[in-house]
């Protein structure tokens, strides 16, 4: 088979390559037998590498990591490449790869880069397909599902949820699973299908209650009920719902621990819009301010950015002070996403 990951952009749609991903054959791994002989000492060091950096983006934000993961990324695709291995070794390889391309997808997303993060979602794909990881596959469409709802297409975040559970079915673990009906719910929201999408956060609460920790896959950690209500509370807010939204906010806002720093701000951020929208204008500006002291800390999160610079518009069709004030503020406190 042909040992590589394409690099370069293709015009699909990232709905039109999940069919395939779902359907097509597998190009079997099979043992490689030219370059450097690695094992899976080598692997685990990449999954460890990659794992440490999830924690690191859940502090610092992806502005601060991006670089980093790409550079990640660059040496598991020379190793596919270029090194030798047996097949178990060489499907970890692609397993790993795909969730460090799944993982330099979100930082582009969080950053605000997202035709590179649909780049890297493809490559996060095709990865998951080689490595005939259905979990990995399923997730990296899961994350794909929730950039597209976040940005408002609630077609392709219901297709690319409902893709995953079906490749996912009998693979996914319950925490995965889950994970997938959530962002099915935002979907179903987004297009106006308001009890599907209360069903779809339904299924998800209960089968996140019912995971054993210790049986699911390290990645899927940040999936916790706190989450799980954030991701509602955006989706009612696209639902244009903002009462719903800020009750399910509240418990994420409530819930959400100290070691997810760009997750508080983000959900204080949406907090403060849906308290906005709903007309509670004071207690949305406490929680805006409260975003932005996180933001002028070290986080580095362009996404958190956008959600307190849509407030601040909002908030101008209501006290235009408070707004010029705000804005002045969160432009001091905002720092530059470096390059990457």
């Amino acid at each position: 088979m042909e040992r590589r990951l394409v690099l370069t952009q293709s015009g699909l749609t990232l709905v039109s390559l999940a069919n395939p991903w779902l359907l097509d054959p597998v190009d079997r791994v099979e043992d490689s037998i030219d370059g450097r002989r690695i094992g899976h000492a080598t692997v685990t060091d990449i999954e460890s590498i990659t794992a440490a950096r999830r924690r690191m983006d859940d502090a610092l934000g992806g502005g601060s990591l991006l670089s980093a993961v790409r550079e990640d990324l660059r040496v598991s695709i020379s190793l596919l490449a270029r090194a030798s291995y047996s097949a178990e070794v060489g499907r970890r390889l692609y397993s790993a790869t795909a969730e460090q391309a799944r993982l330099a997808s979100w930082l582009c997303f969080d950053t605000g880069r997202h035709g590179l993060a649909q780049h890297y979602t493809q490559m996060a794909l095709r990865a998951a397909h080689s490595a005939e990881d259905r979990q990995i596959g399923a997730n990296v469409l899961g994350f794909a599902a929730y950039q597209a709802g976040v940005r408002g297409d609630g077609v392709a975040a219901e297709a690319l949820s409902r893709t995953a559970l079906a490749g996912g079915r009998g693979a996914l673990t319950p925490a995965v699973e889950g994970a997938m009906h959530a962002r099915l719910g935002m979907g179903r929201a987004r297009l106006g299908d308001l009890p599907g999408a209360a069903a779809s956060f339904d299924t998800a609460e209960g089968l996140l209650t019912s995971a054993d920790l210790e049986e699911e896959p390290d990645w899927i950690y940040w999936f916790t009920v706190a989450d799980l209500h954030g991701i509602a509370g955006q989706a009612y807010i696209l639902a244009n719902e903002p009462g719903t939204a800020v009750k399910h906010l509240n418990q994420a806002v409530r819930g959400t621990g100290e070691e997810f720093t760009r997750d508080g701000a983000l959900w204080l951020s949406t907090t403060a819009t849906a308290q906005v929208l709903n007309g509670d204008l004071e207690e949305s500006l406490h929680n805006a301010e409260g975003a932005l002291e996180i933001l002028s800390g070290d986080l580095s999160s362009g996404r958190v950015v956008e959600v307190l610079t849509e407030f601040c518009g909002i908030l101008r069709t209501h006290n235009t002070r408070d707004a010029a004030d705000f804005e002045e503020r969160l432009a001091a406190h905002t720092r530059v996403q470096p390059e990457a």
